[in-house]
């Protein structure tokens, strides 16, 4: 019994370790001193034994994981290693380019390039095709996706493109 106590102890430490040392490798040996601590249940104790070892060792391994995502990320160590930055939500700037004017750089048949806000943006008409040098406006954002039609006579004149 001291050696699959042995086995499963090694096993958690080593699952431990791979939180400092990434790369599967604890992880990967981790997991295989817990199979080896429920194969030599099995082996040395039957089936009823081997079962209640591999159901301990699955709660106890349940209970700490637990424990730890509600508390090391609290830790001194937690705060250390991970990102506290939060990333613009996509959402808040959906729909901020609707309406902006640019120019195309290339033929878009339908997709193409154009100068929007002085960027070089991807952009994909809304069926047509445009010749370069025409004045666009973006008409729809799908992600990361501009939809552009060309400009009428009269939206150039008005916005002194």
């Amino acid at each position: 019994m001291q050696t699959i106590f042995a086995f499963a102890l090694a096993g958690f430490l080593l699952l431990v370790g791979e939180v400092f040392v990434p790369g599967m490798v604890l992880g990967t040996f981790g997991s295989i001193f817990f199979l080896a601590a429920v194969c030599r249940g099995y082996v040395l104790y039957g089936p009823l034994t081997g079962t209640w070892i591999f159901a301990t060792i699955g709660i106890f391994y349940s209970i700490g994981l637990l424990l730890w995502l509600r508390f090391f990320p609290r830790t001194a160590a937690g705060r250390r290693i991970s990102n506290r930055k939060t990333l613009p939500s996509s959402l808040a700037e959906k729909h901020r380019l609707v309406g902006v004017q640019g120019i195309a750089i290339s033929v878009l048949r339908p997709a193409g390039v154009a100068l929007i806000e002085g960027q070089r943006r991807d952009v994909i008409t809304d069926g047509s095709f445009i010749e370069p040098n025409t004045p666009l406006i973006v008409i729809a954002e799908e992600g990361q996706k501009l939809v552009v039609r060309a400009q009428n006579s009269y939206e150039i004149a008005a916005s002194g493109f």
